[in-house]
């Protein structure tokens, strides 16, 4: 093996070495990133006076781009896995009204996590006024689309574990109430 076989073979495991979710979610954080720059940046609802207009684009958006473009892509070169389990064949083998519940749920779930973005600046913002006295019309901590990436994946990541672990704790309560109604069944029988 000559020295740029090596090179090649050492750049692929360190690239290999970083999980498919890993890569995954710094893409996402990538999208929202632009997504945010496009829209707050790239428009005027940023100078919006009511700032549900640009929470509810934002949403609109990123639903879109998540749904159309993003996953897409992502089920396509890298296999996902939650709870141990690669869901990626999952992703293509949906019935429609899969699909459709799907989309629903993408969309509150990127409208929640825009609104708890929203919720942080404005946290962030109130905290600062308030430790180093500023007026309340100063904006300390404005949109940016670095600082709403990383909060938008914080929470993104939080309300998709929340949901996995409610279906689980779903499942497992379906699962008990069948193995006892399963039981009481057999005991029945014998009797």
């Amino acid at each position: 093996m000559n020295n740029s076989e090596k090179d090649v073979s050492e750049k692929r495991t360190l690239w290999s070495k970083i999980s498919d979710n890993k890569k995954v979610t710094f893409f996402r954080w990538w999208f929202e990133g632009a997504v945010y720059f496009f829209i707050a940046w790239g428009t005027q609802l940023a100078m919006s006076t009511d700032p549900l207009d640009l929470l509810f684009v934002l949403a609109i958006v990123t639903t879109v781009v998540h749904i159309f473009i993003f996953n897409p892509i992502c089920y396509a070169m890298f296999d996902i896995e939650r709870q141990g389990y690669i869901i990626n064949k999952k992703y293509y083998e949906r019935k429609i009204w899969e699909g459709v519940l799907n989309y629903l749920g993408e969309f509150f779930r990127c409208l929640i996590t825009v609104m708890l973005v929203f919720a942080s600046y404005q946290g962030i913002n109130k905290a600062i006024i308030a430790i180093f006295n500023y007026t309340k019309d100063v904006v300390v901590l404005k949109g940016e689309p670095i600082i709403y990436s990383t909060l938008f994946i914080i929470f993104y990541i939080l309300i998709g574990w929340i949901c996995l672990q409610a279906a689980s704790l779903v499942s497992k309560i379906k699962t008990s109430k069948k193995s006892k109604t399963g039981k009481k069944e057999k005991i029945g029988k014998k009797e």
